[in-house]
Protein backbone atom coordinates (compact mmCIF):
# COMPACT_ATOMS: atom_id res chain seq x y z
CA UNK A 1 0.00 0.00 0.00
CA UNK A 2 1.18 3.52 -0.75
CA UNK A 3 1.27 5.75 2.33
CA UNK A 4 2.31 9.40 2.48
CA UNK A 5 3.67 10.50 5.86
CA UNK A 6 3.90 14.22 6.64
CA UNK A 7 5.90 15.42 9.63
CA UNK A 8 9.42 16.24 10.81
CA UNK A 9 12.06 13.57 10.29
CA UNK A 10 15.72 13.29 11.16
CA UNK A 11 17.91 15.36 11.26
CA UNK A 12 15.34 17.56 13.05
CA UNK A 13 15.71 17.30 16.82
CA UNK A 14 13.10 16.19 19.30
CA UNK A 15 10.83 13.32 20.14
CA UNK A 16 8.32 13.84 17.32
CA UNK A 17 11.07 13.73 14.71
CA UNK A 18 12.50 10.58 16.29
CA UNK A 19 9.02 9.05 16.47
CA UNK A 20 8.17 9.83 12.86
CA UNK A 21 11.51 8.60 11.50
CA UNK A 22 11.21 5.30 13.39
CA UNK A 23 7.57 4.86 12.37
CA UNK A 24 8.41 5.46 8.70
CA UNK A 25 11.09 2.76 8.91
CA UNK A 26 8.59 0.35 10.48
CA UNK A 27 5.87 1.14 7.93
CA UNK A 28 8.35 0.69 5.07
CA UNK A 29 8.79 -2.97 6.02
CA UNK A 30 5.31 -3.63 4.61
CA UNK A 31 4.33 -0.55 2.59
CA UNK A 32 5.57 1.93 -0.02
CA UNK A 33 6.26 5.13 1.95
CA UNK A 34 6.50 8.71 0.72
CA UNK A 35 7.93 10.74 3.62
CA UNK A 36 7.59 14.53 3.41
CA UNK A 37 9.39 16.68 5.97
CA UNK A 38 10.28 20.34 6.39
CA UNK A 39 12.75 22.52 4.55
CA UNK A 40 12.09 24.99 7.39
CA UNK A 41 10.13 23.90 10.45
CA UNK A 42 10.20 27.15 12.44
CA UNK A 43 11.75 30.54 11.71
CA UNK A 44 14.79 30.89 14.00
CA UNK A 45 13.19 33.87 15.75
CA UNK A 46 10.29 31.68 16.91
CA UNK A 47 12.40 28.71 18.01
CA UNK A 48 13.37 28.88 21.72
CA UNK A 49 16.11 26.24 21.51
CA UNK A 50 19.68 26.55 20.22
CA UNK A 51 19.52 24.59 16.98
CA UNK A 52 16.64 22.85 15.17
CA UNK A 53 18.70 20.14 13.47
CA UNK A 54 20.90 17.46 15.00
CA UNK A 55 24.44 18.04 13.76
CA UNK A 56 26.19 16.12 16.53
CA UNK A 57 25.03 12.52 16.17
CA UNK A 58 27.37 10.11 14.44
CA UNK A 59 24.73 7.37 14.48
CA UNK A 60 21.85 8.81 12.50
CA UNK A 61 18.22 7.79 12.92
CA UNK A 62 17.39 8.20 9.28
CA UNK A 63 14.73 7.64 6.65
CA UNK A 64 14.74 9.16 3.18
CA UNK A 65 12.34 12.09 3.18
CA UNK A 66 11.69 15.01 0.86
CA UNK A 67 12.14 18.30 2.73
CA UNK A 68 9.40 20.19 0.91
CA UNK A 69 7.45 22.13 3.53
CA UNK A 70 8.45 25.64 4.56
CA UNK A 71 6.08 26.50 7.41
CA UNK A 72 5.90 30.16 6.38
CA UNK A 73 5.83 29.76 2.58
CA UNK A 74 2.36 28.84 1.22
CA UNK A 75 3.77 28.02 -2.22
CA UNK A 76 5.59 25.03 -0.69
CA UNK A 77 2.30 23.78 0.75
CA UNK A 78 0.84 23.68 -2.77
CA UNK A 79 4.02 22.00 -4.03
CA UNK A 80 3.63 19.38 -1.31
CA UNK A 81 0.03 18.66 -2.31
CA UNK A 82 1.11 18.18 -5.93
CA UNK A 83 3.86 15.77 -4.82
CA UNK A 84 1.22 13.77 -2.94
CA UNK A 85 -1.03 13.78 -6.02
CA UNK A 86 1.80 12.39 -8.15
CA UNK A 87 2.52 9.60 -5.62
CA UNK A 88 -1.19 8.57 -5.47
CA UNK A 89 -1.29 7.25 -1.90
CA UNK A 90 -4.14 5.27 -0.45
CA UNK A 91 -3.49 6.72 3.01
CA UNK A 92 -2.00 10.02 4.23
CA UNK A 93 -0.64 10.15 7.78
CA UNK A 94 -0.08 13.63 9.21
CA UNK A 95 1.34 14.61 12.60
CA UNK A 96 -0.20 17.22 14.89
CA UNK A 97 1.45 18.72 17.97
CA UNK A 98 0.99 22.51 17.83
CA UNK A 99 -1.51 24.99 16.30
CA UNK A 100 1.48 26.81 14.78
CA UNK A 101 1.03 24.50 11.77
CA UNK A 102 -2.74 25.06 11.45
CA UNK A 103 -2.84 26.76 8.09
CA UNK A 104 -0.10 24.88 6.30
CA UNK A 105 -1.50 21.49 7.41
CA UNK A 106 -5.04 22.64 6.59
CA UNK A 107 -3.94 23.68 3.10
CA UNK A 108 -2.02 20.45 2.46
CA UNK A 109 -4.78 18.18 3.78
CA UNK A 110 -7.53 20.08 1.96
CA UNK A 111 -5.71 20.00 -1.37
CA UNK A 112 -4.65 16.36 -0.90
CA UNK A 113 -8.28 15.44 -0.35
CA UNK A 114 -9.28 17.21 -3.57
CA UNK A 115 -6.40 15.78 -5.62
CA UNK A 116 -6.40 12.16 -4.40
CA UNK A 117 -8.73 9.46 -3.10
CA UNK A 118 -6.57 8.97 -0.02
CA UNK A 119 -7.90 8.68 3.49
CA UNK A 120 -6.31 11.22 5.87
CA UNK A 121 -5.31 10.24 9.40
CA UNK A 122 -3.87 12.69 11.91
CA UNK A 123 -1.66 11.25 14.63
CA UNK A 124 -2.00 13.76 17.45
CA UNK A 125 0.89 13.95 19.91
CA UNK A 126 -0.64 17.02 21.55
CA UNK A 127 -4.20 17.88 20.65
CA UNK A 128 -3.63 21.21 22.38
CA UNK A 129 -0.39 22.84 23.58
CA UNK A 130 0.79 22.29 27.15
CA UNK A 131 -0.27 25.83 28.04
CA UNK A 132 -3.27 26.18 25.75
CA UNK A 133 -5.11 29.43 25.08
CA UNK A 134 -8.68 29.85 23.85
CA UNK A 135 -7.46 30.57 20.32
CA UNK A 136 -5.56 27.26 20.30
CA UNK A 137 -8.81 25.29 20.41
CA UNK A 138 -10.16 27.22 17.43
CA UNK A 139 -6.94 26.73 15.47
CA UNK A 140 -6.88 23.02 16.32
CA UNK A 141 -10.44 22.60 15.06
CA UNK A 142 -9.48 24.29 11.79
CA UNK A 143 -6.18 22.45 11.37
CA UNK A 144 -7.63 18.99 11.96
CA UNK A 145 -10.88 19.53 10.06
CA UNK A 146 -9.97 17.44 6.98
CA UNK A 147 -9.10 14.25 8.85
CA UNK A 148 -11.02 10.99 8.41
CA UNK A 149 -9.60 9.46 11.60
CA UNK A 150 -7.33 10.32 14.49
CA UNK A 151 -4.79 8.37 16.52
CA UNK A 152 -3.85 9.48 20.04
CA UNK A 153 -1.77 7.98 22.84
CA UNK A 154 -3.79 9.02 25.88
CA UNK A 155 -7.39 8.85 27.07
CA UNK A 156 -7.44 12.57 27.91
CA UNK A 157 -6.32 13.39 24.37
CA UNK A 158 -9.13 11.21 23.01
CA UNK A 159 -11.64 13.01 25.19
CA UNK A 160 -10.33 16.40 24.09
CA UNK A 161 -10.63 15.48 20.43
CA UNK A 162 -14.15 14.14 20.89
CA UNK A 163 -15.06 17.38 22.62
CA UNK A 164 -13.94 19.23 19.48
CA UNK A 165 -15.24 16.65 16.97
CA UNK A 166 -18.03 14.67 18.73
CA UNK A 167 -18.54 12.22 15.84
CA UNK A 168 -14.86 11.67 15.05
CA UNK A 169 -13.21 8.27 14.69
CA UNK A 170 -10.56 8.51 17.42
CA UNK A 171 -8.33 5.52 18.13
CA UNK A 172 -6.27 5.42 21.32
CA UNK A 173 -3.11 3.34 21.32
CA UNK A 174 -0.11 3.38 23.64
CA UNK A 175 3.04 5.30 22.63
CA UNK A 176 5.60 2.77 21.26
CA UNK A 177 9.05 2.26 22.77
CA UNK A 178 12.15 4.19 21.66
CA UNK A 179 14.45 1.19 21.38
CA UNK A 180 16.38 2.91 18.58
CA UNK A 181 18.73 4.48 21.15
CA UNK A 182 19.65 1.01 22.36
CA UNK A 183 20.42 -0.03 18.78
CA UNK A 184 22.61 3.05 18.23
CA UNK A 185 24.31 2.84 21.63
CA UNK A 186 28.06 3.39 21.92
CA UNK A 187 29.66 3.22 25.34
CA UNK A 188 31.22 6.44 26.54
CA UNK A 189 33.32 7.05 29.63
CA UNK A 190 31.37 9.43 31.87
CA UNK A 191 33.60 8.96 34.92
CA UNK A 192 34.55 12.64 34.67
CA UNK A 193 31.11 13.42 36.11
CA UNK A 194 32.23 11.76 39.36
CA UNK A 195 28.76 10.42 39.98
CA UNK A 196 27.92 8.94 43.34
CA UNK A 197 26.46 5.47 43.84
CA UNK A 198 22.75 6.35 43.59
CA UNK A 199 21.62 8.31 40.53
CA UNK A 200 18.33 9.96 39.54
CA UNK A 201 18.00 11.06 35.91
CA UNK A 202 16.10 13.99 34.42
CA UNK A 203 16.53 13.85 30.64
CA UNK A 204 15.40 15.83 27.59
CA UNK A 205 14.65 19.40 26.57
CA UNK A 206 14.26 21.36 29.79
CA UNK A 207 11.10 23.43 29.71
CA UNK A 208 8.97 24.93 32.46
CA UNK A 209 6.06 22.50 32.05
CA UNK A 210 8.41 19.57 32.79
CA UNK A 211 8.67 20.61 36.46
CA UNK A 212 12.40 20.13 37.05
CA UNK A 213 12.15 22.76 39.79
CA UNK A 214 10.14 20.38 42.01
CA UNK A 215 12.85 17.75 41.70
CA UNK A 216 15.59 20.28 42.46
CA UNK A 217 13.72 21.35 45.60
CA UNK A 218 13.43 17.69 46.67
CA UNK A 219 17.17 17.13 46.52
CA UNK A 220 18.20 18.57 49.95
CA UNK A 221 15.89 16.17 51.80
CA UNK A 222 16.87 13.25 49.58
CA UNK A 223 20.59 13.90 50.00
CA UNK A 224 20.13 14.13 53.75
CA UNK A 225 18.57 10.64 53.65
CA UNK A 226 20.98 9.29 51.00
CA UNK A 227 24.35 11.08 51.06
CA UNK A 228 25.52 8.95 48.11
CA UNK A 229 22.74 10.29 45.83
CA UNK A 230 23.18 12.46 42.73
CA UNK A 231 20.69 14.03 40.35
CA UNK A 232 21.87 13.93 36.74
CA UNK A 233 20.20 16.60 34.59
CA UNK A 234 20.83 16.05 30.88
CA UNK A 235 19.37 18.32 28.24
CA UNK A 236 19.17 21.72 26.62
CA UNK A 237 17.55 24.49 28.70
CA UNK A 238 14.90 26.35 26.72
CA UNK A 239 14.17 29.99 27.41
CA UNK A 240 11.14 29.35 29.63
CA UNK A 241 13.27 27.24 32.03
CA UNK A 242 16.27 29.51 32.55
CA UNK A 243 15.14 30.22 36.13
CA UNK A 244 15.60 26.51 36.91
CA UNK A 245 19.32 26.87 36.24
CA UNK A 246 19.38 29.51 38.98
CA UNK A 247 17.59 27.10 41.33
CA UNK A 248 20.37 24.59 40.83
CA UNK A 249 23.02 27.22 41.57
CA UNK A 250 21.18 28.27 44.72
CA UNK A 251 20.61 24.71 45.96
CA UNK A 252 22.41 23.85 49.23
CA UNK A 253 23.27 20.49 47.62
CA UNK A 254 24.25 21.78 44.19
CA UNK A 255 27.36 19.56 44.25
CA UNK A 256 24.91 16.62 44.13
CA UNK A 257 23.29 17.97 40.94
CA UNK A 258 25.33 17.26 37.81
CA UNK A 259 24.21 19.12 34.67
CA UNK A 260 24.99 18.20 31.07
CA UNK A 261 23.55 21.24 29.33
CA UNK A 262 23.46 20.13 25.74
CA UNK A 263 21.59 18.14 23.12
CA UNK A 264 22.80 14.54 23.39
CA UNK A 265 23.84 12.64 20.21
CA UNK A 266 21.85 9.47 19.54
CA UNK A 267 24.72 7.10 20.25
CA UNK A 268 25.46 8.71 23.64
CA UNK A 269 21.88 8.78 25.01
CA UNK A 270 22.11 5.26 26.43
CA UNK A 271 25.08 6.08 28.65
CA UNK A 272 22.96 8.30 30.89
CA UNK A 273 20.04 5.89 31.11
CA UNK A 274 22.35 2.97 31.84
CA UNK A 275 24.02 4.99 34.60
CA UNK A 276 20.81 5.89 36.45
CA UNK A 277 18.67 3.91 38.89
CA UNK A 278 15.39 5.59 38.00
CA UNK A 279 14.21 8.34 35.67
CA UNK A 280 12.12 11.18 37.14
CA UNK A 281 9.55 13.16 35.11
CA UNK A 282 7.86 15.63 37.51
CA UNK A 283 5.79 17.24 34.74
CA UNK A 284 3.26 19.97 35.47
CA UNK A 285 1.37 18.94 32.32
CA UNK A 286 1.87 16.40 29.55
CA UNK A 287 0.26 14.30 26.88
CA UNK A 288 2.90 11.58 26.68
CA UNK A 289 6.68 11.45 26.83
CA UNK A 290 9.28 9.74 24.71
CA UNK A 291 11.56 9.92 27.74
CA UNK A 292 9.56 7.18 29.49
CA UNK A 293 9.75 5.07 26.34
CA UNK A 294 13.52 5.62 26.14
CA UNK A 295 13.95 4.70 29.81
CA UNK A 296 11.90 1.53 29.31
CA UNK A 297 14.09 0.56 26.35
CA UNK A 298 16.99 0.47 28.83
CA UNK A 299 14.76 -1.32 31.39
CA UNK A 300 14.75 1.66 33.75
CA UNK A 301 11.65 2.49 35.83
CA UNK A 302 10.22 5.99 35.98
CA UNK A 303 8.58 8.40 38.40
CA UNK A 304 5.84 10.28 36.54
CA UNK A 305 3.07 12.65 37.53
CA UNK A 306 -0.63 12.00 37.11
CA UNK A 307 -0.96 14.10 33.94
CA UNK A 308 -1.91 13.24 30.37
CA UNK A 309 -1.19 9.68 29.32
CA UNK A 310 1.74 9.11 31.69
CA UNK A 311 -0.31 7.10 34.25
CA UNK A 312 -1.42 4.82 31.40
CA UNK A 313 2.21 4.01 30.53
CA UNK A 314 3.86 3.63 33.94
CA UNK A 315 2.28 0.98 36.19
CA UNK A 316 2.25 2.44 39.69
CA UNK A 317 4.55 0.58 42.10
CA UNK A 318 5.41 -1.92 39.35
CA UNK A 319 7.31 -0.17 36.56
CA UNK A 320 7.74 3.03 38.56
CA UNK A 321 5.62 5.44 40.53
CA UNK A 322 2.70 7.70 39.61
CA UNK A 323 2.48 10.78 41.82
CA UNK A 324 0.50 14.00 41.91
CA UNK A 325 1.98 16.94 39.96
CA UNK A 326 3.61 19.95 41.63
CA UNK A 327 4.51 17.97 44.76
CA UNK A 328 8.06 17.98 46.05
CA UNK A 329 6.90 15.92 49.03
CA UNK A 330 5.66 13.08 46.82
CA UNK A 331 8.95 12.99 44.92
CA UNK A 332 10.80 12.66 48.23
CA UNK A 333 8.39 9.95 49.39
CA UNK A 334 8.62 7.64 46.36
CA UNK A 335 12.36 8.04 45.80
CA UNK A 336 12.93 7.23 49.48
CA UNK A 337 10.69 4.17 49.20
CA UNK A 338 12.47 3.03 46.03
CA UNK A 339 15.88 2.98 47.66
CA UNK A 340 14.91 1.89 51.17
CA UNK A 341 12.86 -1.06 49.91
CA UNK A 342 15.45 -2.02 47.24
CA UNK A 343 12.89 -1.91 44.43
CA UNK A 344 15.31 -1.50 41.51
CA UNK A 345 15.67 -5.13 40.35
CA UNK A 346 11.97 -5.86 40.83
CA UNK A 347 10.89 -2.78 38.89
CA UNK A 348 13.40 -3.38 36.09
CA UNK A 349 12.07 -6.92 35.61
CA UNK A 350 8.51 -5.56 35.57
CA UNK A 351 9.53 -3.14 32.81
CA UNK A 352 10.94 -6.03 30.77
CA UNK A 353 7.74 -8.02 31.27
CA UNK A 354 5.63 -5.10 30.03
CA UNK A 355 7.60 -4.24 26.88
CA UNK A 356 5.43 -6.16 24.41
CA UNK A 357 2.53 -3.74 24.61
CA UNK A 358 4.80 -0.93 23.33
CA UNK A 359 5.79 -2.60 20.04
CA UNK A 360 5.80 -0.61 16.79
CA UNK A 361 4.17 -3.54 14.97
CA UNK A 362 1.00 -2.96 16.94
CA UNK A 363 0.92 0.71 15.95
CA UNK A 364 1.39 -0.25 12.28
CA UNK A 365 -1.71 -2.46 12.56
CA UNK A 366 -3.66 0.36 14.20
CA UNK A 367 -2.90 2.61 11.24
CA UNK A 368 -3.74 -0.11 8.73
CA UNK A 369 -7.07 -0.70 10.47
CA UNK A 370 -8.16 2.91 9.88
CA UNK A 371 -8.90 1.86 6.30
CA UNK A 372 -11.45 -0.75 7.37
Amino acid sequence: MKITVIGPTSPYKGGISHYNTIFCKELAKKHNIQAISFSRQYPNLLFPGKEQKDKESEEKISFEAKELIDSINPFTWIKTAKAIQKFKPRLILMYWWTPYFTFNFLTISYLAKKLTNAKIVFLCHNVAPHEARFIDRILTKIGLSQSNAYIVHAQKEKELLLDIFPKANVIKHVHPIYDIFKEKFKEKDISDLKLRKKILLFFGFIRKYKGLDFLIKAMPDLVKEFPDLDLLVVGEFWDDAKDQKELIEQSPVKNHIKVIEDYIPNEIVGNYFKACDICVLPYRSATNSGIVQTAFAFHKPCVVTRVGGLPEVVLDKKTGYVIEPKSTKEIIKVVTEYYKENKQKEFEQNVINDLDRFSWDKLVKVLENTLK
